[in-house]
């Protein structure tokens, strides 16, 4: 895979904020993905090349049976699937723990490798930078789940949706764990129920300006939409503190 296919869609995403998100434009985020168990649609994760999927490991059980799971490609409407291909293998961070969700990372290993990609299939590149993503660069989470009007209460829906998000200081206050090495705190000063609009799993993507506008993989939804209330501000699995892992986790399971 060249570089220079990665986290550039053919379809540009809608950047307007709209409180409690909104539908996203199909095959805008084609490297979004539905990771299922059999066939019902359970967290989200991001492509990131030929063969592998970027999610949270709490999306798992550590008893995995991998046989009932699959992940659909290209999707939008989950009830027009564009590709299913199951699961060869999960692999945890090692020192992910259950209660805390430190390390809350995961990778998956398909069954079989992606042949070509396209408008609708596209990997995402990931973000190797410590810093803080740019407040003035515009970040967006999507999933299939979704905030009931006016209130932190979340129901599934057919239609992939995403909101606006921004970068924020620190996640301390909220949470004691909180470790900016390792985590992103992210929100909307203006509504505590924003960060429900991603799956658990799901991606958080920054724009970045190279030779092109991209859209870098940036966070991993760690808290997911069942617990609206109390992910506020939304603490985020941090994608370039995991880098090496990543990559040495690839070179493993070839």
């Amino acid at each position: 895979m060249e570089y220079n296919q990665c986290s550039v869609p053919t379809y540009l995403p809608n950047e307007t904020y709209i409180v409690g998100g909104k539908e996203v434009i199909p095959n805008s985020l084609p490297w979004h993905v539905s990771i299922q168990y059999k066939e019902e649609h359970i967290c989200s994760g991001t492509l990131i090349d030929d063969w592998h999927i970027l999610t949270s490991a709490s999306c798992f059980q550590k008893s995995l049976i991998h046989i009932p799971y699959s992940v659909v490609l290209g999707a939008h409407d989950l009830t027009n699937s564009i590709r299913r291909v199951s699961i060869d293998r999960f692999i945890f961070h090692s020192d992910y723990n259950v209660k805390t969700s430190e390390n809350n990372i995961g990778l998956i290993r398909l069954s079989e490798r992606i042949q070509s990609f396209s408008d609708h299939i596209t990997p995402a590149c990931l973000f190797r930078s410590i810093r803080l993503p740019n407040i003035s660069n515009t970040l967006i989470v999507a999933g299939w789940r979704t905030m009931e009007t006016g209130k932190c209460s979340v129901r599934i829906t057919n239609e992939l949706r995403q909101t606006i998000l921004t970068a924020m200081d620190d996640c301390s206050g909220v949470d004691p764990k909180y470790d900016f090495k390792k985590q992103l705190c992210v929100g909307r000063k203006d509504s505590n129920c924003d960060l429900c609009q991603g799956d658990s799993g799901s991606g958080l993507f920054e724009k970045q300006k190279y030779d092109t506008d991209r859209w870098i993989l940036t966070g991993i939804v760690s808290c997911g939409c069942e617990n609206a209330s109390q992910c506020y501000p939304g603490v985020y699995t941090r994608v370039s503190a995991y880098y090496d892992w990543i990559q040495n986790t690839i070179e493993q399971i070839k």
